[in-house]
């Protein structure tokens, strides 16, 4: 070790008074300002550090539960069910049944998890009339949306087939959850007519538009959803009446002439409901032997 670079005491005394005096007061003043933030903490919180400070104030909307909807599954339902009534009230409870039904349409999630959610905005506030409001009118634009449904163009692009395919899902994802709304025990408490009425309503469009030129999506798109209902089990005991007035439309006969594939889903209808007829009539025969 080289003793001729060790400073001595008597070099820090020479140059004691020797300070950079603007270097000081910038370092005191550094030096004052964490004194004076220190003060300002509590001695008895743990604090960490954080590396990176937000100056963006993000609104929040405690009576959104679409980011909660969005993460449910069959295996998180309960958990996540729990964490959206916490944060529903007698004042926010419709606009929150109106988020629910909105996100069935274009959900892929099993309707019977929404139909549970529903059913427990109904038990928590059965006397709200803005829950049967919002039901009513859920089913009233679903039935709506055929007479609004998109025409598939003849020179249709790519932009205009991906809007009508988005639009045809949400009408296939509605009709679910009427189903639902209009066969669950305590749902169907909040719509003033049956699900009877609602096959009835479609098969009358269908009828209406089968032998018609135009509209071959809206033609699809009505088949398809009276399948929808028709595949609910719940549902085969509740529509004799309209079966009856299914087969007064004489589809088996007017089907010869339309195109192949409208021709072809109507044989699909045609096979459920003959499957439900058989099944009705030994229900029947079963109870009256009883």
């Amino acid at each position: 070790m080289n003793i001729q670079n060790v400073a001595s005491l008597s070099d820090f005394e020479k140059f004691r008074h020797q300070r950079n005096v603007e270097l000081e007061r910038r370092f005191s003043r550094i030096f004052d300002g964490l004194i004076g933030k220190y003060a300002t903490l509590h001695k008895h919180v743990m604090y960490k550090k954080i590396n990176k400070v937000s100056f963006i104030n993000k609104q929040t909307n405690n009576n959104s539960i679409l980011s909660v909807l969005n993460k449910l599954t069959n295996s998180n339902a309960t958990s996540l069910s729990d964490k959206i009534m916490a944060r529903c009230n007698q004042k926010n409870v419709p606009d929150l049944v109106h988020q629910t039904l909105d996100y069935a349409s274009s959900s892929t999630i099993n309707a019977s998890i929404l139909e549970t959610l529903l059913v427990g905005f109904i038990r928590e506030y059965p006397e709200n009339d803005g829950i049967r409001y919002e039901i009513q009118e859920y089913v009233v634009r679903f039935l709506e949306n055929f007479d609004l449904c998109q025409t598939a163009k003849q020179d249709e692009n790519y932009e205009d087939f991906l809007d009508r395919t988005v639009a045809n899902n949400r009408i296939k994802g509605a009709a679910k959850m009427v189903t639902s709304i209009c066969v669950s025990e305590k749902l169907s408490r909040m719509y003033d007519k049956n699900v009877a009425y609602v096959f009835v309503q479609l098969v009358n469009k269908i009828d209406k538009i089968l032998n018609t030129d135009t509209d071959d999506n809206a033609k699809s798109l009505l088949i398809e959803c009276l399948l929808i209902l028709l595949q609910d089990v719940r549902v085969h005991y509740q529509i004799e009446e309209g079966l009856a007035h299914f087969k007064g439309c004489d589809f088996e006969t007017r089907v010869k002439s339309i195109s192949n594939k409208h021709r072809f889903q109507m044989y699909d209808v045609f096979e459920t409901i003959e499957k439900i007829e058989k099944k009705n009539a030994i229900v029947k025969q079963v109870n009256s032997s009883e």
